[in-house]
């Protein structure tokens, strides 16, 4: 007989479905059916101990077993009776902690409160620094920025000597390729990924995430199959688990000509939130671009170095198939409103092409001239927060200070690496190129604005999602990161941090 002994937890009835709903989207394993009194979830954690998450309490368990005992059950009710009397002065105990918690920390974690006053806080507005505030929230929006009598049935925070922030807009990032397969030819279930993903974007105070999921030619991470689980987990059971306000961002592969119409129903369904064309495919003769293209490859797949050159032969050989594929794109974004976005525009011939397409987000032009170029049409300029945090780009194009000296980008976001999106501003102040209300803009309002979200994101302004940050002043780099006490997802605290 299997060994049975577990370690059982008392769950409220009411958070039965949910807890089991997310369990199964984890992928949690059960180790058996419940076939006991009342509901239970027999699950197996990390190490493989046994557990069981169980609606009821001893008494109700006892009073069950009673109508139908095990064989050769004995009851002795003094024990039991001590047994109840330590379980009940325990969860008194346990009560009266929870309370004092609940007292001490005034968290917005009670959703059944959706009003809340922020209060003695300094809030980052479009106008500058608002100190001593009190920032009333409801149903996940700002109501008011500076509330000077607080109405009654708002919960209370106490945010005296803290900063609040907007929530960090990434455009563009695909950091999460790496929570997937972390090394080539390894990976690891979505959910499981993309949850881990979550928190660090939380962890970076990023509340509004464009998942930058490549639709390429390439097998694997990049390929079409990919990109259908990404878009299905996160538009539906992920809706359950994920805190960042997640969007998805398609880079098309100009040269990916496979399932067009898929991707077509895609953006007629609203799927799409975002679409940047792309052209990674290196050129004939252009061995430089080569190389770094079957490095990058070999880094995300298992294919040998032969089985790419094949791959990119294959590919070469029909691309010209996409050119009319790639302006119904382009028609169907406009006509749906999906900002368009370019990619390494590297020439005036494709800043030129560019502007015929009506891009409305420039991502990394190479050049000082080509960006100017870019927003004299009307496109914002987005960079890479890694290019200024390590110093310059790393393949030898503009840097992000370049950039910002000649007044030529408009936003900036994680790329590779989410965390520098947080350290970016902090870092502008600190090279002396913009003040830290200036730089904070770059992460927030001016990304709202170039997706067109700017009516519901990106500013601490009566009416939009209560998206912010709650962090301590005066830090610097390399510390910043750690600045961050609290994040707030539409209201609602979704992660909070130690603060130095």
């Amino acid at each position: 007989m299997d060994e049975y002994t577990h370690i059982a937890f008392s769950i409220p009835e009411e958070k039965f479905l949910e807890y089991s709903d997310r369990l199964k989207v984890l992928g949690v394993k059960q180790w058996k059916q419940n076939t006991s009194e009342g509901d239970s979830i027999y699950i197996l954690d990390p190490d493989h101990h046994k557990l069981e998450l169980h609606v009821g309490d001893l008494s109700s368990r006892i009073a069950a077993t009673k109508k139908a005992p095990y064989e050769e059950m004995k009851f002795f009710s003094e024990s039991v009776n001590n047994q109840q009397s330590k379980v009940k002065s325990q969860q008194s105990k346990v009560k009266s902690q929870q309370s004092t918690v609940k007292s001490q920390q005034s968290t917005v974690n009670n959703q059944n409160n959706t009003k809340i006053a922020i209060q003695g806080v300094n809030v980052l507005t479009l106008d500058g620094w608002l100190n001593d505030a009190t920032v009333l929230i409801e149903d996940g929006k700002f109501i008011t920025i500076d509330q000077a009598i607080t109405p009654d049935g708002y919960q209370l925070i106490n945010a005296q000597g803290l900063q609040m922030l907007p929530g960090i807009i990434d455009l563009h990032g695909d950091a999460f390729e790496r929570m997937i397969c972390p090394r080539p030819g390894v990976n690891f279930p979505l959910p499981i990924a993309i949850a881990d993903n979550d928190r660090n974007l939380l962890a970076s105070g990023i509340t509004t995430f464009y998942c930058s999921i490549t639709d390429s030619y390439e097998p694997g991470l990049r390929s079409r199959d990919s990109a259908r689980a990404l878009i299905d987990f996160i538009l539906g059971t992920g809706k359950q688990v994920l805190n960042s306000n997640h969007r998805i961002h398609i880079r098309h592969e100009e040269a990916n000509i496979a399932e067009h119409q898929e991707l077509c129903d895609w953006m007629v369904s609203g799927h799409v939130h975002l679409l940047s064309i792309n052209d990674h495919l290196p050129p004939p003769g252009n061995y430089k671009r080569l190389s770094r293209y079957l490095n990058s490859v070999k880094q995300r797949s298992s294919m040998s170095i032969e089985e790419i050159e094949e791959l990119i032969t294959q590919v070469t050989a029909r691309r010209h198939e996409g050119d009319g594929q790639i302006q119904e794109l382009v028609d169907l974004a406009h006509t749906y409103n999906i900002p368009l976005a370019s990619h390494d525009d590297d020439s005036p011939e494709k800043v030129k092409l560019s502007q015929q397409r009506r891009v409305a987000i420039a991502e990394f032009p190479a050049t000082v001239d080509l960006a100017a170029q870019s927003r004299e049409y009307g496109a914002a300029v987005l960079m890479g927060a890694p290019n200024l945090v390590r110093g310059g780009s790393h393949l030898g194009l503009m840097s992000v200070a370049e950039a910002v000296k000649h007044n030529v980008i408009d936003c900036l976001c994680s790329d590779y690496h989410y965390p520098s999106l947080f350290y970016a501003p902090f870092k502008l102040q600190e090279l002396g190129l913009m003040s830290f209300e200036q730089a904070w803009s770059l992460v927030s309002s001016r990304p709202a604005e170039a997706a067109g979200i700017s009516d519901r994101k990106g500013k601490i302004a009566p009416g939009l999602d209560a998206d912010f940050l709650l962090i301590s002043p005066n830090n610097s780099l390399p510390s910043a990161i750690t600045a961050i006490a609290s994040v707030y997802v539409a209201g609602k605290e979704v992660a909070r941090y130690q603060t130095q």
